[in-house]
């Protein structure tokens, strides 16, 4: 998704070819847009986001091919400095970090960063919790989700972006915050790449004549 609209525009900038291979409906339509403006070749195929990983996998053992999402070690270092971005706009980084995790790569990436940062003391690095919407969270149930769902939430974020903030709701109430310090949740893609999300359930009023009268009715 995020990943493929990143890789797209940096091959279109270099003259590469670029090849988004996804989930057959598994991907918001905003993320391959932004592929397809790039001129990337989009490949849908059945079946869930592993068994996607697991054919670009084999695919990357061709000549010519380089896998560019988070299995790839460059990818992770590029990643880390967003930890750098955080201890810069702060001065200092934060006591914990909420992060939407899916297969692992930006809390991997986020956590080598604070340890960069912070090599010596160890103290100094953040909690870092990383959260998976209940519908798809293959790592706390320690298997593959063959039909993942992420949730709804009250901003305009990407809905699984949401996660790590639900995650934050859910130990502030269970009383599980203790101790001082800033707070930082990661929402790693915007409400417009999933503009169904948005959408969904969104009801317009019926038109009312354009009279002042009867707008100061409609609004009460």
């Amino acid at each position: 998704g995020n990943t493929s609209a990143s890789a797209a525009a940096y091959a279109a900038r270099c003259g590469l070819r670029a090849v988004v291979v996804v989930p057959a409906g598994g991907v918001a339509a905003g993320k391959l847009a932004q592929a397809l403006a790039y001129g990337a070749t989009i490949l849908t195929v059945t079946g869930s986001f592993d068994i996607a990983l697991r054919l670009v996998r084999q695919l990357a053992g061709e000549p010519g091919v380089a896998l560019v999402n988070s299995v790839n070690p460059f990818r992770i270092e590029g990643q880390k400095t967003a930890a750098f971005e955080i201890v810069e706009q702060l001065g200092d980084a934060p006591a914990r970090l909420f992060i939407p995790v899916g297969n692992g790569g930006n809390i991997t990436a986020y956590w080598r960063g604070f340890t960069e940062l912070h090599q010596r003391d160890a103290r100094s690095r953040p909690a870092i919790h990383g959260a998976q919407a209940e519908g798809a969270a293959p790592l706390v149930r320690g298997r593959p989700v063959v039909r993942p769902r992420t949730r709804e939430e009250g901003l305009l974020v990407e809905p699984a972006s949401a996660a790590g903030v639900a995650l934050l709701i859910k130990n502030a109430g269970a009383g599980r915050l203790g101790g001082d310090g800033a707070i930082v949740c990661v929402l790693t893609g915007h409400g417009l790449k999933d503009p169904q999300a948005l959408t969904h359930g969104l009801r317009l009023p019926r038109p009312v004549r354009p009279t002042l009268s009867t707008l100061l009715r409609a609004i009460g």
